[in-house]
């Protein structure tokens, strides 16, 4: 089994509709089309022949570090530190060979996901030196304030790595679309998001999370659509189901709650709470479209961007994500 690289036209970047089978990714100067090989998962890049030897390369190393770490002396010491950081140094190794053999996305997108699953292994070790502090029968002291700092380390990585992680499959619907991959990163201009483009005269900003099938549980996915404001006033409003569970993570927690007739079925937030009601009604057509069952998760309106949030099961097809992008550009538009 293999795969195929191939440039695209460098005129525009891309080939026109692209198959099922293919996925656009970005290098320093070029587009590529990667074709894929479909499994019951979804298309991902095929295994290399080589990675069994990286595994073995890096399976013996990670070993000898665990066996350290049972040997070391109890507690945060140089030993247990030091076969904690080979493990993880083989997890990653192995990990980021596998991305490069297959050629699977980014060097961003690898790098922040290697981050996290680093992340995982010293929260890991953090743990097991925090639980050897209290237990041995010397005092915790610095030993416990090593532990408790590597685990603070180890959980900010994840969040890192899973928060402005790259999801490149999203150029396989964007990509003729003319989104290119943003600026993603904490230091990045785009923040968390995927890809970047102009839709409708907007500028416009798509993140996707998708969850891939796995034993009991089908796909899954997490769209949110970011829109700058052409007029904006400077109020907020925040529409969602209703309960305040129903709330999705990273919304704002403190927009005071208003009422807006005809939305009594949703939760309606506002700042102040009397304009709601009148910047629903500027976006009603937009916003009663957007709010259908079809998986609808959020409509915010706050620094001067506009965020439509929705999911669903299964993959995001071309068509949902369009029909998205163009009710989220047509509110833009209007005075909020």
């Amino acid at each position: 089994m293999g795969f195929t690289v191939f440039p695209l036209p460098s005129a525009n970047r891309s080939a026109g509709p692209l198959t099922p089978k293919t996925r656009l990714y970005s290098g320093s100067a070029k587009y590529y089309a990667l074709v894929m090989y479909e499994d019951e998962d979804g298309y991902k890049p095929p295994p290399h022949p080589a990675e069994w030897k990286l595994l073995l390369a890096c399976l013996l190393p990670g070993l000898a570090g665990l066996a350290g770490l049972f040997a070391s002396p109890d507690g945060a010491n140089r030993y247990s530190l030091g076969s904690l950081g080979v493990m993880a140094a083989s997890v990653l190794i192995y990990a980021s060979g596998v991305s490069l053999l297959r050629r699977s996305g980014t060097f961003d997108s690898s790098v922040r996901w290697l981050t996290r699953m680093g992340g995982y292994v010293v929260i890991a070790g953090a743990g097991v030196a925090l639980i050897s502090a209290f237990t041995s029968d010397k005092p915790a002291g610095a030993d416990a304030v090593y532990a408790g700092l590597w685990l603070l380390a180890g959980a900010g990585a994840v969040y890192y790595g899973y928060y402005y992680r790259v999801n490149t499959g999203i150029l396989e619907l964007l990509g003729p679309l003319g989104f290119r991959l943003a600026d993603s990163g904490p230091f990045g201009r785009d923040g968390k998001y995927d890809v970047r483009g102009e839709w409708k005269g907007v500028t416009t900003l798509v993140n996707v999370n998708q969850a891939y099938p796995q034993k009991g549980g089908g796909a899954c996915f997490s769209l949110e659509i970011c829109c700058e404001l052409k007029n904006w006033s400077g109020r907020r409003l925040l529409l969602q189901p209703k309960g305040f569970l129903s709330r999705s993570l990273g919304l704002p927690l403190f927009i005071p709650s208003a009422q807006a007739p005809g939305w009594e079925a949703y939760g309606v937030y506002g700042e102040p709470p009397e304009a709601a009601g009148g910047m629903l009604t500027s976006i009603e057509a937009e916003a009663r479209a957007a709010s259908s069952p079809e998986g609808f998760s959020y409509l915010l309106v706050e620094k001067g961007r506009l965020r439509l949030g929705c999911s669903g099961d299964g993959y995001p097809a071309r068509g949902y994500v369009k029909r998205r992008l163009d009710l989220a550009a047509s509110a833009a538009v209007k005075r909020l």
